[in-house]
């Protein structure tokens, strides 16, 4: 992971310049709905989670399923 696709530097115009697919829909639940370790036990038992997970991780290049499963690494 670069400085340019930390995730404290992902901005919403850099996430509008990635290929995404057209009928790809990014949902903003709102602040503080989340938790740490959201979408681990999907990902675990559900090879389609897990590949969500992966296009992700691909997609932002940086790693979004561990930010999600075990948060921030300095936090």
């Amino acid at each position: 992971m670069n400085e340019a696709t930390s995730p404290s530097r992902l901005t919403a115009d850099r996430l509008l310049q990635l290929s995404v697919d057209p009928e790809l829909a990014l949902v903003f639940p709102g602040q503080g709905s989340q938790k740490v370790g959201m979408g681990r036990a999907a990902a675990a038992s559900s090879e389609t989670a897990a590949g969500v997970f992966a296009e992700a991780d691909e997609a932002l290049g940086f790693d979004l399923s561990h930010l999600c499963f075990e948060g921030r690494r300095n936090a």
